[in-house]
């Protein structure tokens, strides 16, 4: 059996590995920006994306890595080398902690631009403007059910919808000492309260 500093070796070498591949897959979008930009071929491609992210799952599917968290480590390692071949600007109904922009996250990877707006109107705006490539709204919310205004705003505008994600929601119950037995009183907004039950 390999001695724990024989693994952490390992592990270093592995590590040494994994940063060269990702340097070379780099280098290879940098070749694809190339051909994107002679054939007039936008930077985001959520179909190639969506290929790229089935097959590694597909391929990982034995292997004990969870598959939930390499799908969001892929996400981002597409993310960043998409940055590589242009900036993405994605409008979605804030705030930062809003499960719209959990979907943004889950959907372009962090290595783009995520703006806030305040209300679903200014995400179709932002877009139709073009201050935005892509925008994020609910269609759908657990304790309301469907949003009208999206699909009153979705009939009125040109914009089309490309990709749909369920971001599930998650709600804490926390107290001081940590103990169930010594929460006697839950405060929350009236939704949450809904969620729960």
């Amino acid at each position: 059996m390999a001695s724990l500093e024989e693994l952490r070796e390992q592990i270093d070498g592995i590590d040494n590995d994994l940063v060269e591949k990702l340097s070379k897959r780099a280098e290879l979008v940098l070749e694809v920006k190339k051909a994107k930009r002679k054939d007039n071929i936008d930077v985001y491609s959520p179909a190639r994306e969506r290929q790229i992210l089935d097959r590694v799952l597909d391929i990982s599917k034995d292997g004990p890595f969870p598959s939930g968290p390499l799908e969001r480590i892929f996400v981002n390692i597409i993310s960043a080398t998409r940055s590589l071949i242009g900036d993405l600007h994605i409008s979605y109904l804030g705030p930062e902690s809003s499960l719209a922009y959990e979907a943004s996250v889950q959907q372009f990877g962090e290595a783009v631009t995520h703006s806030p707006a305040t209300n679903i109107q200014d995400v179709f705006s932002d877009v139709e403007k073009g201050d935005a490539n892509f925008g994020i709204v609910p269609t759908r919310i657990s304790s309301t059910g469907v949003v009208d205004e999206t699909f009153d705003l979705l009939m009125q505008s040109n914009l089309n919808i490309i990709a749909e994600l369920e971001v599930t929601e998650r709600l804490a119950l926390f107290s001081h000492s940590g103990g169930l037995g010594d929460i006697s009183r839950v405060y929350s907004d009236a939704h949450s309260f809904i969620r729960a039950s």
